[in-house]
């Protein structure tokens, strides 16, 4: 069981690695892995995470003028998809094991990793 004040630094570093490389959901999935979550609980965590992160971030950059009223729409718009992307993932992920759904979990966690890696030294060179 991790100690809850993991799961502060896993948010800060979650906006930190967002904002820089677009990408912030990794330290979150570490810490919900980690929590002695059931598998259902550890879904229900990601994904209220990153609602409410996509939630503030298109606020947040609207009201600072960094958004316009056409790629406001297009998000609106792309909603029902992701809703019901995430409802046929729920629905496939109840045929999943909770070892190989974790299995599955940190393999695209590694992957997100080597992506902002690669990322990160396209920034630097």
């Amino acid at each position: 069981m991790v100690s809850k004040y993991w799961g502060v630094l896993a948010g800060f570093s979650s906006s930190a690695i967002g904002t820089s490389f677009g990408m912030g959901g990794p330290p979150t999935i570490v810490y919900t892995s980690l929590t002695g979550w059931k598998q259902e609980q550890i879904k229900a965590g990601i994904g209220s995470f990153f609602m409410c992160a996509g939630i503030i971030m298109i606020t947040a950059q609207t009201l600072a003028g960094l958004q316009s009223t056409a790629s406001v729409t297009l998000a609106m718009v792309a909603v029902p998809s992701a809703v019901s992307g995430g409802w046929i993932g729920i629905r496939i992920s109840r045929l999943i094991g909770d070892f190989s759904y974790r299995k599955i979990l940190f393999t695209l966690l590694g992957t997100m990793g080597c992506m902002i890696l690669y990322k990160a030294t396209m920034v630097l060179l």
